[in-house]
């Protein structure tokens, strides 16, 4: 055997034993609740936001954490931070929400920040653009150099504004117009470039378009809006992502039609053409990333798959699981994480956040939690205007003594209600729309379990109708 075949045979047991000792690993139980709503690589951390994220040890409830690959580690000033998207620009980590402040001094002082805030690894900066009008920033991106905001705001420092913006350094310009209230255009969830073009997704319509239809993913060129190959539907677009390798934009949500297509959660635009990539085993895809050159699709665990894989002809069920779910994808040196509201995956024992790959980091050091004794009845189940909550079980010491707080999630794990109770709670969701929901209760008082520490919190999956 020659030397070049002994280095090529050698180089493909390499490559493949990569491949096959791909792996889960639990990260410990610093996360806490299913509301890890997104993740991105910033300065060689793991960023990971969402809506009142809980830390274990000394950490406090924040609504922004990082990862350095052995430890987690609190973001000070986002204690009550929701936080629903982040990019970078400029360097900078860019995060938009639904929260007020974001800083270390006193509320109000010269960090309050209402929607949009900036963090360098250091200090925050304050991005105070829509003021205190209850809306909230759903998406951010950068394209062509400028940063873009996208969710359901009509005005920025008082102009109005058609739920999307660009800043270019010095100030807020609109991007073609926007989209003016409609039946359609309600909210802007989710933004991505694909082949020098801005994507954009939600419960939109095409501006300029035909009066009152939904195409839910439009592209914006720069100069004009355009549709993707026509409406997708019935439900929100999520989640966007591009496959570069194989020049492709997958889309995500709670779909069933794409164009012409008959699709189930993901169709797939190579720019000129809308498909289906055979049928998806996941229901309502929040989250998308490709990963080793696979496309990885997390859902909210409707149809007992909360995540699956698709290689470009085929798909594969990777992990099953009912009523929980993944908000999150990303891939951080090499691994693929997942964030969202789980106890295991993969077979392996890990509490809402896990890595997937050959190169996962072992034995993060925190202390498991013993969560157990904690239990309430929601009902009813489907409802229609309101959701009741009675504990039903709990440990020492009695109800009143330890207090409970509620939390309504959508099925992006944005929290849309937050209430303190004693025993029972009514909950009025007249104004909520129709679709699925979690109900979070919590418990308010330290784990009593021996050694324990953290929060005690039940999760129920709502139909809303």
């Amino acid at each position: 055997m020659s030397k070049k075949t002994r280095v090529i045979i050698m180089l493909f047991v390499l490559a493949n034993a990569g491949v096959f000792s791909q792996s889960w690993s639990g990260l410990g139980n610093c996360l806490s609740g299913y509301n890890t709503g997104k993740m991105i690589d910033y300065q060689n951390n793991l960023y990971i936001a969402g809506a009142g994220i809980a830390s274990c040890s000394n950490m406090k409830d924040t609504g922004l954490i990082f990862f350095d690959g052995q430890k987690f580690n609190p973001v000070s000033g986002t204690e009550d931070a929701e936080i629903y998207d982040m990019t970078i620009y400029n360097d900078t980590l860019v995060l938009g929400g639904g929260f007020t402040y974001a800083g270390t001094d006193p509320w109000p002082g010269p960090n309050t920040t209402y929607h949009l805030a900036k963090w360098n690894g250091s200090n925050w900066s304050t991005g105070n653009v829509l003021g205190d009008d209850g809306f909230g920033i759903y998406a951010v991106a950068v394209y062509k150099g400028e940063l873009y905001i996208g969710g359901n705001f009509t005005q920025i420092n008082g102009q109005p504004f058609g739920r999307i913006a660009k800043w270019n350094g010095s100030q807020w310009t609109s991007v073609g117009g926007g989209f003016p209230l409609t039946n359609c255009n309600y909210v802007i969830d989710c933004m991505a470039v694909f082949n020098g073009e801005l994507y954009v997704g939600g419960e939109i319509s095409l501006p300029n378009g035909p009066n009152g239809n939904c195409y839910n993913c439009v592209r914006w060129n720069g100069a004009k809006w355009d549709s993707v190959g026509g409406q997708i539907g019935p439900g929100d677009v999520f989640a966007l992502c591009p496959d570069t390798v194989n020049n492709k934009l997958y889309i995500g949500g709670p779909i069933s039609y794409a164009g012409s297509n008959t699709v189930h959660t993901v169709a797939v635009w190579d720019g000129t053409t809308l498909s289906a990539p055979g049928w998806c085993p996941v229901d309502g895809a929040p989250t998308l990333a490709m990963f080793k050159n696979e496309l990885y699709v997390g859902g909210l665990g409707f149809n007992d798959t909360i995540l699956a894989k698709y290689n470009g002809s085929s798909w594969a069920i990777v992990d099953k699981r009912h009523n929980v779910g993944i908000n999150a994808l990303c891939v951080y040196n090499g691994n693929l994480y997942a964030g969202g509201s789980f106890d295991s995956i993969g077979g392996v024992a890990a509490k809402n956040i896990a890595c997937y790959g050959s190169t996962c980091p072992q034995g993060v050091g925190v202390q498991e939690l013993q969560v157990s004794g904690l239990k309430f009845k929601v009902y009813p189940n489907p409802a229609k205007r309101e959701i009741n909550i009675e504990l039903t079980a709990s440990p020492q010491p009695s109800p009143k003594e330890r207090g409970f707080v509620a939390r309504v999630k959508n099925s992006l794990g944005q929290n849309i209600f937050e209430q303190k109770f004693e025993k029972e709670l009514k909950i009025n969701t007249s104004d909520f729309r129709k679709g699925i929901y979690f109900v979070e209760v919590c418990d308010l008082t330290p784990n009593p379990s021996p050694g324990g520490e953290g929060r005690l919190c039940h999760t129920e999956k709502i139909v809303l109708e």
